[in-house]
């Protein structure tokens, strides 16, 4: 019964080829290949690619030896003949000079010369520093420090260098924000109006606060356009889209239902608004069912006294805009 495998064959084809490994391995697989379909092939294979990757052995001709002795002792002759000339000698030099420059020690002195050469250009004398005692004629020692002038006075503490520029939009920022949380509307939108104009980093926040401020200050009328602006001015920023919903909430306070449905609509582009966005267009919605279906003036049973014309009711004063909670933002 054959036990060699494949798998193990392949790993014993080479062996088999350049008679290499254990002779009873070598022995199984030639068995094995003798049996096997697939083994069989691949084995012949192998051994004609080393068959023909045998480079063949040839034969030294004859006098190949004396040739070459010969034609040494003919370069060595001339080779002395020719260091007797000039240049001869001078390339013996050379030589004798490049095998000596070549060794370690020729290095190492070239460092040392290197070394040497930049301490005597970079060490130069330097002139006397403060505190150098020098000896006068009369023998006593001199000192430069007394004919040195007294160092001048630090610059007063009021010359100080002022603040950057930023640190003072973040200080009055902070200062309008406080306001803004103790309820101060006025003070707080013209801090926010100051930081908005300078245009720094904290322009665009500012100028939607100046606006929630005017909001809470004056009602939805007067902070519309402001919230507008901010939405215009900040296009395509966080800020923008904040000014927008505002100004979607400022819309449906003062009863404008057509703009404050296109805004509501604009806003559920975005995933933070989305849900927010749904519930108020579904409140506009049903508001406006809710409306449709009460009973028009002059409908329904008449009245006693029906023969009499019915006086005009007055039109109602539109609602007062409802005031809006400072935890929102």
């Amino acid at each position: 019964m054959d036990e060699l495998t494949c798998a193990r064959f392949d790993e014993l084809a080479l062996d088999v080829v350049y008679e290499d490994g254990a002779p009873e391995d070598r022995r199984a697989a030639e068995a094995h290949a003798a049996r096997c379909e697939r083994c069989g092939p691949a084995l012949a294979r192998l051994a004609e690619a080393r068959e023909r990757a045998r480079l063949p052995v040839l034969a030294v001709p004859n006098g190949l030896e004396a040739r070459v002795l010969t034609t040494l002792v003919d370069d060595d002759g001339a080779a002395r003949e020719s260091s007797g000339s000039p240049w001869g000698w001078f390339a013996r030099m050379i030589s004798l000079a490049g095998s000596y420059a070549m060794r370690p020690q020729a290095a190492m002195a070239v460092l040392l010369m290197m070394m040497v050469g930049s301490s005597l250009l970079l060490l130069r004398a330097r002139p006397a520093g403060p505190g150098a005692v020098r000896v006068t004629k009369e023998g006593a020692p001199h000192s430069d420090e007394a004919a040195a002038p007294p160092p001048a006075a630090p610059a007063p503490a009021a010359a100080a260098e002022a603040p950057p520029e930023s640190a003072r939009e973040d200080a009055a920022y902070a200062a309008a924000m406080d306001a803004f949380k103790a309820k101060r509307w006025a003070e707080a939108a013209r801090g926010f109006d100051i930081v908005a104009s300078g245009g720094g980093g904290n322009s665009g926040l500012a100028a939607l606060y100046a606006a929630r401020s005017t909001r809470f200050a004056s009602g939805c009328g007067a902070a519309i356009s402001r919230l507008e602006a901010v939405a215009s001015r900040y296009v395509g920023t966080p800020v923008a889209v904040e000014a927008m919903w505002d100004a979607a909430l400022c819309y449906r306070e003062v009863g404008n239902t057509e703009h404050a449905r296109q805004l509501f609509t604009a806003m559920k582009r975005h995933a933070a608004y989305r849900e927010r966005a749904e519930r108020e267009l579904t409140a506009l919605d049903h508001r406006a069912e809710t409306t449709s279906d009460a009973p028009r003036p002059g409908e329904g049973k008449p009245a006693a006294g029906a023969g009499k014309p019915a006086a005009a009711s007055p039109r109602a004063a539109p609602a007062a805009p409802t005031k809006v909670k400072i935890d929102a933002y």
